[in-house]
């Protein structure tokens, strides 16, 4: 899927979802405050915009937990032990990616997958680098992190553990280097939703719009 949808992504049209102003972030939480973003092009303050649920076309009902972990995840990442290429904007651009990824998929098979949960995937895009082992804290995995934060902030266990599973299998290196070559299969079948994330990341680190604006804007919607 990864290599048939990146020639997509070149013809899919950008649409920003407010013309809200980014704001700045406070100066205890900015790494670098001359070098906010991970790219050259990246604007001098920080994107404080949370995710357009319309857009990205989050059930009513899952609404409000969305909405209190994307504000909870913005806090995280901004958090002082991630370098600028792994902050809440990376985020961003990773759901950002997911969304173009997805959206692309269903139009070509003009119908919606009965097995995908879109509200998970989008989660998992979040979380992924949530509790990340290089920057480990207090000795914690980060299936502990990730769980920890979500149920802190509404959601069930069960729901926590299913990202928790997508996030900490997002890894390239964790794929290329696991000597069960049919682990990662096993997780997407359980999480199909994985692949959406995975493919993603992975072309966010490829730098595949580093010419164009880095903060995620197709799905960023407000700030607050």
């Amino acid at each position: 899927m990864f290599f048939r949808l990146c020639n997509f992504l070149k013809h899919l049209p950008e649409v920003w979802a407010s013309t809200s102003p980014l704001g700045p972030t406070p100066a205890s939480a900015a790494l670098n405050s001359t070098l906010p973003g991970a790219y050259a092009v990246s604007k001098p303050t920080r994107s404080l915009l949370l995710f357009d649920m319309d857009k990205l076309g989050i059930p009513r009902e899952n609404r409000p937990l969305f909405l209190a972990l994307n504000k909870a995840v913005r806090e995280y990442m901004y958090h002082e032990r991630y370098d600028p290429s792994h902050d809440y904007e990376h985020i961003q651009r990773v759901v950002m990616f997911a969304h173009k990824l997805y959206t692309e998929e269903m139009r070509l098979r003009l119908q919606k997958e009965s097995w995908m949960n879109i509200t998970t995937m989008y989660l998992g895009a979040m979380m992924h680098d949530v509790g990340e082992p290089k920057y480990s804290e207090d000795g914690k995995t980060q299936e502990q992190v990730i769980t920890a934060l979500m149920t802190a902030n509404g959601a069930s266990e069960s729901l926590a553990q299913r990202v928790a599973d997508i996030a900490v299998n997002v890894s390239f290196t964790k794929e290329f280097t696991a000597t069960d070559k049919s682990f990662i299969q096993g997780v997407l079948q359980r999480n199909p939703e994985l692949a959406y994330v995975q493919d993603a990341d992975r072309l966010d680190a490829m730098g595949e719009e580093e010419s164009d604006d880095s903060s995620g804007g197709a799905v960023a919607g407000w700030a607050v």
